[in-house]
This record gives structure tokens, sequence and C-alpha cells, in this order.
């Protein structure tokens, strides 16, 4: 089982989504001993935050959208 990046190596949302499915699907078939279901789940969770986390940002930049004086779209920096 592959561990969470560390902090200043975040993967991105595909990769994060993709790594929860293999932990979710590893826990449904329910082989794996108490202490490694524990390890899974706690990694699973971490991953549910970075996702959130990355959901919440594309949010924010989604509803940062303006119109600018000619009815055209464009996005504020949020930098």
């Amino acid at each position: 089982m592959a561990p969470v990046k560390p902090k200043d190596s975040i993967p991105s949302y595909e990769a994060a989504f993709e790594r929860l499915e293999q932990i979710a699907d590893l826990l449904e078939r329910g082989d794996l001993a108490l202490e490694a279901s524990m390890d899974a789940f706690e990694e699973g969770m971490k991953l549910v935050d970075i996702c959130m986390k990355q959901i919440e940002a594309a949010d924010l930049r989604l509803n940062r959208l303006i119109k600018d004086s000619e009815g055209r779209f464009q996005t504020d920096s949020i930098e």
C-alpha cells in the first residue's frame, strides 16, 4: 500500500481520488488485517482532506469569475 506523499508533494486531485478508490476497494473486500485496515482508513481520510481542499480551491476560483465591461467572463487573480 503506497503512503500519502509528504506535504511538500501534494498529489493531484485525480491521483488522490484514484488512490482513495483503491483504498475503498481494499477495505470493502475485508481481507486486510485490523492494523492494515486502520492504516488504510487513516490514509484514506488524509486523501479525503486533500481532495476536499482542492475542490474548495477550485470552487473559490470559479466563484471569482467576473464579467468585464463587454460581458465576457474573466477570472480575478487569486494571487
